[in-house]
């Protein structure tokens, strides 16, 4: 019914589908497995039109279809219920079900299809006459699927149907999909990332690695294959510890609605391996359970790695196992991130509740004295091991600092000493997050087809592009993304508006207020060089990439850099509202600490962005190493 041969297919000079071959046969149910990454959507996208194939072949039917429009490949029988539902939001129920009986002539049979439609989804009946806009998740994908199915097609698509939805709904569509191939004979190609539940409704899978076919079988024979039950079934892997059973987690509840917040995506993710070498425990401290990744010898030297926002410990596991003989790597995931336990961040205390977990971890394993830690901080990572230094500077070996967040805070502050544009640090805060890319973090996104989603966003800003980690990497990195636990208590917290451009403040709960302005202020560090002593104060290593996005004189995730370039209406001018000098300020702050007896020394690596460690391995263990072995002997 279906056949794929040799099909290339990509976005601007990016390949992603490199020569992939498949086909279904006519009455058959086939799923499309894979990594996020892998080319799943791009090969939903190229067989209906939307994206232009680059060589190869489609035939439907026997008919090539690979150069006829989008709407011409509906009319051909192809119909597609697309990632993200891709629903009217405007137009009514019964309105989005007859769009998708546009290419039809027979109609005046149109009003028996949707009596069907409602008759396989009755939760539609009730809703007929409302938006679309106002449907919940699950009701959504319903309507998705209906209204693919008003085309009477031939072959029917569906791209990721189960995904953010609660078990009850995925049971219901499941149903429906299983119900439409085995007694109307409908040929199905299903995308879906819960590989369990896929093989329980096709008779073959393909799974796609890189852009091509890496496996194909019945799906008796792929149930039982180790790369599968590893990488897809969750058999077998070796994964930090499990998130608490009693952990919320994102989706729709029973009755379609969405569930209250905050949500954690553990249960949606799919967890990969450790690197061999790396190991995860779970830690209980007085204030919470830490997922804690260790290498290295446990009586060498401790070394801490805290990473920094949307991310989790994953992000140095190449960093923990490069680290020399006689030390001992460990890094904890913060509160809400990773598989640690999840629990509110009071943003009025800054990033003190994350500085006070990891003084609770440290005094859990003896880390103290003789063992006190040296402490490395990536991004707002950087401004924790500040907090932790500031209020224990007699229990830190030394402080290395990549790309750190300013000392006070991301955003609604102008000039080295950190002072608000505003009194209550307007254009900082919870609310100054991307909407839609806090959706996609929502909806457990892994695509890259939207510049918003998590994998477009770490790759255009986390990395100097054209630089991307090898694919296998790249999809290990986006889940952990995932996993981070989000609402009003944590990522990105409350919004707070304000009467001053650009119209929002910082809130008193969650992660981006803890690091807003007015909030977040390290500048008591400067302190702590004198608090322990001249001879004793903790040197620092601070180490930057030359073309960071994120945190620089110029931010461009920063407002005042934003307005001043035209994007954000109202800005209120250079005087009132500059960008931010974040490298300015986190100067500023280490040359007052360097004139109360510390010392600190700057590394800036050429061609490299916000992630040092992961973008230029070779030249940040240089210099950290160096700098370890000094601070080893001179302390």
């Amino acid at each position: 019914m279906l056949s794929v041969e040799g099909l290339r297919a990509g976005y601007g000079p990016l390949e992603v589908l490199h020569g992939l071959s498949f086909s279904v046969e006519q009455g058959e149910a086939v799923a499309i497995l894979g990594a996020n990454g892998a080319g799943k959507t791009t090969l939903m996208r190229a067989l209906t039109g939307l994206i232009r194939t680059r060589a190869g072949a489609i035939t439907l039917g026997g008919q090539r279809i690979e150069r006829r429009a989008p709407e011409q490949r509906v009319q051909c029988g192809l119909a597609l219920a697309p990632e993200g539902r891709e629903l009217f939001g405007s137009l009514t129920v019964r309105e989005n079900l007859l769009m998708g009986a546009f290419t039809r002539r027979d109609r005046h049979t149109l009003e028996a299809d949707i009596e069907q439609m409602l008759e396989y989804f009755p939760r539609l009946r009730e809703r007929l006459s409302a938006p679309a806009a106002s449907l919940s998740g699950g009701e959504g994908q319903m309507l998705s699927i209906g209204r693919a199915l008003m085309s009477r097609p031939r072959v029917l698509l569906l791209d990721e149907p189960s995904l953010g939805l609660a078990p009850a709904i995925v049971d219901t569509v499941f149903g429906v999909i299983a119900r439409l191939n085995r007694e109307q004979g409908l040929t199905v190609v299903l995308v879906e990332q819960n590989a369990r539940m896929a093989l329980q409704v096709v008779s073959s899978a393909y799974v796609l690695q890189g852009g091509a076919v890496a496996l194909h079988g019945a799906t008796a024979s792929l149930a039982q294959d180790p790369a599968v039950q590893r990488l897809y079934l969750g058999v077998g892997v070796e994964s930090p510890a499990a998130t608490p059973a009693d952990a919320p987690t994102s989706g729709d509840d029973p009755t379609g609605e969405p569930m209250g917040k905050p949500t954690k995506g553990d249960d949606l993710v799919m967890n990969m391996p450790l690197l061999p070498g790396v190991q995860a425990r779970q830690v209980e401290t007085p204030r919470l359970r830490v997922n804690l990744l260790t290498a290295g010898d446990e009586a060498g030297a401790p070394v801490a790695l805290i990473h920094g926002n949307v991310s989790s410990a994953r992000f140095f596991e190449e960093t923990l196992l490069a680290l020399p003989a006689g030390y001992w790597g460990l890094a904890p995931d913060l509160r809400g991130f990773g598989a640690s336990e999840t629990k509110p961040v009071d943003a009025t205390r800054g990033v003190r509740d994350f500085a006070d977990d990891l003084h609770a971890l440290f005094t859990t394993l003896g880390l103290t004295g003789a063992r006190r830690p040296h402490l490395v901080g990536w991004s707002m990572g950087g401004g924790i091991v500040l907090q932790y230094a500031t209020d224990h500077p007699d229990n830190v070996a030394s402080l290395t600092l990549i790309d750190p967040m300013s000392p006070f805070g991301f955003g609604g502050t102008k000039d080295a000493a950190g002072t608000l544009c505003w009194p209550d640090g307007a254009g900082s805060g919870g609310g100054t997050a991307n909407p839609e890319y806090v959706q996609r973090l929502t909806t457990n996104d892994r695509g890259a087809e939207s510049a918003n989603s998590p994998r477009a966003v770490m790759n255009a800003f986390y990395f100097k592009p054209p630089f991307r980690v090898a694919p296998e990497r790249e999809d290990v990195l986006v889940d952990e993304m995932l996993r981070m636990a989000l609402g009003e208590q944590n990522y990105p917290g409350d919004t707070q508006t304000s009467e001053h451009w650009p119209g929002v403040r910082p809130g008193r709960s969650g992660v981006n207020n803890a690091i807003a302005a007015g909030l977040c202020d390290l500048s008591g560090f400067a302190q702590a060089a004198s608090a322990a002593g001249a001879a004793s104060a903790p040197p620092v290593l601070w180490v930057r990439g030359a073309d960071d996005q994120i945190v620089s004189d110029t931010s461009f995730l920063d407002f005042g850099t934003l307005g001043g370039l035209g994007y954000v209406p109202g800005w209120p001018g250079a005087e009132v509202y500059p960008s931010q000098p974040m490298v300015a300020q986190m100067r500023h702050l280490l040359d007052a600490y360097q004139a109360a007896g510390g010392r600190y020394e700057e590394v800036v690596i050429a061609d490299c962005g916000h992630s040092p460690h992961i973008e230029q391995p070779e030249q940040f263990r240089r210099a950290f190493f160096a700098f370890l072995a000094q601070g080893s002997q001179g302390r």
